[in-house]
């Protein structure tokens, strides 16, 4: 896809000192302390070091919020790398210009015989490659741990299950962490508990369990930051443990969903999806169970849209969509623009980093465009009309 560049060559186009830029190394360092030769992450997921490092001082920033709820805050020249959905491309350009043009406008149709009109919006962000974090050890097979956070008893190793893969997979854990599998029936459901003990008179502890508590997630479910930071695979494998316990897809291959009782859990899932390229979006609502304080239960349902093979289970892998139509290959694609409003004056700071596409990630792995443009768009047009006619 074609990128058509607008825009000065001057410097000023900043972030907030506060906002995020992610590391090789795993760590997340704001952009105010960014170094030059740093090596942070590019929208492909790849490695990019850091040119130069431009401090603006207090400049007035700008919110960007975008669809699936994520923000970013910058000045009004900072680059944006978006897609205009009325001319069908993607162009760079400045805050500014977005503001200038409007965001969105109306749009009316006539539906069985009556005028609706819609929001229309008119610039998307691109969704970033999965992140290539160099691949860590960790104490418990990613499946295994993703399975027990979506269907896991809280304070033991335990997961209850009713497909036959996953006690296939919960055998061979056992056999290769030298715990005895047993299984208890659930009453009056066709789910099994399965039970990970240590054997008897081995000598040995069961070392899931006290991996699990080393990792701080007996009675306090997320995903530990070393499994949020490894590498590709070792992340997918997490979110298919997730996603054949807690999550849903609909027949047709959309309607990709887990849903979960942990808001701190939820916002994990948003990371871990967002750090593979995976569009989602997290909805809050309530349940129909009452809680002791007389309350309705509280649900996040975290919405993917990917044709990536994101479960094991074969009934849930083979629902996934092989050939999307266009509107949803749009959501795997890109996310919109929804407001773009005026917040405070701040220390701000722009980078330079060496890709050929010039973009990189920001908080929430939002991608942007670095600080400089080497030409404008018309300068190049000009240029190579010079050239061709030479």
């Amino acid at each position: 896809r074609g990128v058509m560049l607008y825009g000065s060559r001057r410097l000023g186009k900043a972030l907030r000192n506060d906002q995020k830029l992610y590391y090789i190394d795993g760590s997340e360092r704001p952009i105010g302390d960014a170094k030059k030769g740093d090596f942070i992450f590019g929208a492909d997921g790849k490695p990019t070091k850091i040119l130069g490092v431009y401090p603006q001082g207090k400049v007035d920033l700008y919110k960007i919020k975008l669809q699936d709820g994520r923000e970013s805050i910058c000045c009004d020249e900072h680059l944006w790398t978006v897609y205009d959905y009325q001319a069908k491309c993607y162009k760079t350009l400045p805050l500014k210009e977005l503001m200038r043009d409007g965001y969105s406008y109306e749009r009316q149709r006539e539906w069985n015989g009556n005028i609706k009109t819609s929001n229309i919006y008119k610039y998307y962000l691109p969704i970033n490659n999965a992140v290539e974090y160099s691949k860590t050890k960790l104490p418990i097979e990613p499946y295994y741990l993703g399975m027990w956070l979506g269907d896991g008893t809280s304070a033991s190793t335990s997961i209850t299950t009713i497909d036959e893969e996953s006690k296939t997979y919960l055998k061979s854990f056992a056999d290769r962490n030298e715990l005895i599998y047993t299984e208890t029936s659930k009453k009056g459901t066709e789910a099994i508990r399965v039970n990970l003990s240590k054997k008897i008179g081995s000598g040995k502890n069961n070392k899931t369990r006290d991996s699990l508590r080393e990792l701080n997630v007996f009675s306090n479910k997320h995903i530990p930051t070393s499994y949020l930071k490894s590498s590709v695979e070792d992340r997918m494998e997490l979110l298919r443990g997730l996603m054949d316990t807690d999550g849903t897809i609909a027949k047709d291959g959309g309607g990709i969903q887990i849903a979960l009782a942990s808001e701190i859990l939820a916002n994990n899932v948003l990371e871990l999806c967002r750090s593979l390229g995976i569009a989602c979006y997290l909805k809050h609502k309530k349940g129909n169970y009452i809680k002791k304080s007389g309350d309705l239960n509280d649900v996040y349902k975290v919405t993917l849209f990917t044709d990536k093979p994101i479960f094991k289970l074969q009934r849930k892998l083979d629902r996934i969509d092989k050939n999307p139509v266009p509107a949803r290959v749009s959501k795997m694609d890109r996310v919109a623009i929804v407001s773009i409003e005026k917040v405070e004056s701040a220390e701000a700071t722009c980078i330079r980093v060496d890709n050929d596409s010039k973009l990189f990630l920001t908080s929430d792995y939002i991608v942007t465009h670095n600080s400089t443009l080497m030409a404008s768009y018309c300068y190049w047009k000009a240029l190579t009309k010079s050239n061709s006619s030479a």
